[in-house]
C-alpha cells in the first residue's frame, strides 16, 4: 500500500488516469458520471470508494452545489490519504474538498459504515483492487433498500490497460534489466565521496569508467525506447533522469535514489493494476 500512499501523497492530480494539475474528469467520463448523478434527489448520501485523492468525490460534490442537493459526500480508501492537506495551496479545490467526509485506510472489503447507510456508492478504477466478493458483500450491506452501487473498472483491452502493460515493460527494462537507476546511484554516492575528499572526478579513473558504463547502458535504453516507439514515455524519464544525474553535489545519490523509488512505486501499482 505504501506505493499507493507515496502515488497519492506527490502527484498534483486528484486521479491517477489524467494529466497533472487536473481537477477530475473531462469528457466522456464526466459525462457518464453526471447522468449517474442525475439520478440523486436532495439530502441523500453518496459513498465513493477507493477514492484516492477524492476526484470522484470531488465531481460528486461539485453536482450537489452545482444543483442545490444538499448532498452528503462520504470517500474511502485503503492508502493514507488527505486530499485537504495536500492540496491546501490550491484554494478552489480545498473548498469544495472540505465539504467531503474522508475515511483513509479502509478497505472496501470491510467498510465501517453503518448497514443501509447509503443512496449511491460509486466507483472509478478502484472496485476491481479489492477482494470482489467480500467488496460487493460490503456494498451491499451499506446501501439503502433501493440504492444503486455504479462503478467504472478496467478491462483487459482498455487503452488504459494495454497503455499500462507497456509501461511496465519498460520500468522492468530500465530497473532489472538495463539497470540504469542503480548504476547511475552508485556512480553519484562514489562522486560524493571522490567530492569530499578533493579529488578531482576528471582525473579519477573508477569514476571515469563508471561515467563510460552509464553513457552505454543509457544509450541502450534510448535505443530500446526508439525500437518500440516509446519516445514519450523516453523523454519523460530523461527529464527527470537526466538533471539528478548531472546534479554532483551532496546529496546527489538520495536525490536519485528518490527518483528509484518512484520508478519502483510506479511499477508495483502496473504489477496490482494487472492483476486486478
Amino acid at each position: 500500500m505504501k506505493h499507493w500512499e507515496h502515488y497519492w501523497q506527490t502527484t498534483q492530480s486528484l486521479n491517477s488516469f489524467v494529466d497533472n494539475n487536473s481537477d477530475g474528469y473531462k469528457d466522456e467520463i464526466a459525462n457518464f458520471w453526471n447522468a449517474t448523478f442525475n439520478t440523486l434527489k436532495g439530502e441523500q448520501k453518496v459513498l465513493d470508494i477507493a477514492t484516492g485523492n477524492g476526484a470522484l468525490a470531488f465531481a460528486v460534490q461539485q453536482f450537489s452545489d452545482q444543483h442545490d442537493l444538499s448532498l452528503t459526500v462520504c470517500a474511502s480508501d485503503a492508502a493514507a490519504i488527505d486530499p485537504v492537506m495536500h492540496f491546501s495551496n490550491q484554494t478552489e479545490l480545498l473548498h469544495t474538498l472540505k465539504k467531503i467526509s474522508f475515511f483513509p485506510q479502509v478497505q472496501t472489503e470491510t467498510l465501517p459504515f453503518s448497514a443501509e447507510s447509503f443512496d449511491l456508492l460509486v466507483s472509478q478504477f478502484g472496485f476491481e483492487y479489492s477482494d470482489p466478493a467480500l467488496a460487493l458483500s460490503a456494498v451491499n450491506r451499506v446501501l439503502k433498500p433501493g440504492g444503486r452501487f455504479v462503478a467504472l473498472v478496467h478491462h483487459a483491452d482498455s487503452f488504459i490497460s494495454v497503455d499500462s502493460d507497456n509501461c511496465l515493460h519498460l520500468l522492468e527494462y530500465v530497473l532489472d534489466q538495463n539497470h540504469l537507476v542503480a548504476e547511475a546511484i552508485k556512480a553519484l554516492a562514489y562522486a560524493e565521496q571522490r567530492m569530499a575528499l578533493g579529488v578531482q572526478l576528471k582525473a579519477d579513473p573508477v569514476f571515469q569508467q563508471m561515467n563510460s558504463a552509464l553513457i552505454r547502458a543509457f544509450q541502450n535504453f534510448q535505443k530500446h525506447c526508439i525500437t518500440q516507439q516509446n519516445e514519450a514515455w523516453y523523454n519523460a524519464f530523461a527529464e527527470e533522469f537526466v538533471p539528478a544525474l548531472l546534479e554532483l553535489r551532496p546529496g546527489c545519490a538520495r536525490k536519485m535514489a528518490s527518483f528509484e523509488y518512484s520508478l519502483r512505486s510506479q511499477q508495483q501499482r502496473l504489477i496490482e493494476q494487472n492483476k486486478s
